[in-house]
């Protein structure tokens, strides 16, 4: 499923926006939208599991250790508020559907650092700690690469889809009739 991604991503792969009827600009738009759910819920998993790495390096660094270790802190470490990097409003908050992608991001995050890890991170060994640290924020950092990917794309078919409105191309009734499926 990140293979059919990855081509979906490559600009040889693109459909032609032009050349597209509104229809299919509405069904790229729709897919796209898919993918970027999936992509965010990777991202989401990856700063999760960055948090708790994270957090038990702090303590580590500061000295303090906790008896009831990370399953204590879990609460106040998922909770952090990290700064945005993203002058952009924020997408609103939809439904989440776990798709196949959805599902090979969290695989593929499992490979990275096991659950069993994370689970256990208080007795995970410094030098392993960090390089779980360093692999997690490699793994984010491309999972919101493709994300600011799939975002200018579902903008390009946007302006494609208000172009044509705008210079009469099509009319609101036109595209309110490839909105409606029949029955």
């Amino acid at each position: 499923m990140i293979d059919l991604l990855n081509d979906l991503l490559d600009a040889g792969h693109a459909p032609d926006l032009a050349a597209s009827s509104v229809r299919d600009l509405r069904e790229h738009r729709d897919r796209l939208d898919e993918i970027e759910s999936a992509l965010s819920f990777g991202r989401r998993i990856a700063q999760g599991r960055l948090d708790i790495v994270v957090s038990e390096i702090e303590a580590r660094a500061t000295g303090e250790t906790d008896p009831g270790g990370i399953v204590a802190r879990l609460p106040e470490v998922l909770s952090r508020q990290a700064p945005s990097v993203s002058a952009a409003a924020p997408r609103p908050p939809r439904d989440l559907v776990l798709t196949p992608l959805a599902e090979d991001l969290a695989a593929a995050l499992d490979r990275v650092v096991t659950t069993d890890e994370l689970g256990d991170v208080t007795t995970v060994a410094d030098d392993r700690l960090a390089a779980m640290a360093a692999a997690i924020a490699d793994a984010e950092r491309s999972i919101s690469t493709r994300r600011s990917e799939v975002h200018r794309l579902i903008d390009a078919v946007q302006e494609e889809i208000i172009g044509r409105y705008r210079s009469g191309s099509t009319t609101v009734d036109e595209l309110l009739a490839d909105s409606v499926t029949p029955h």
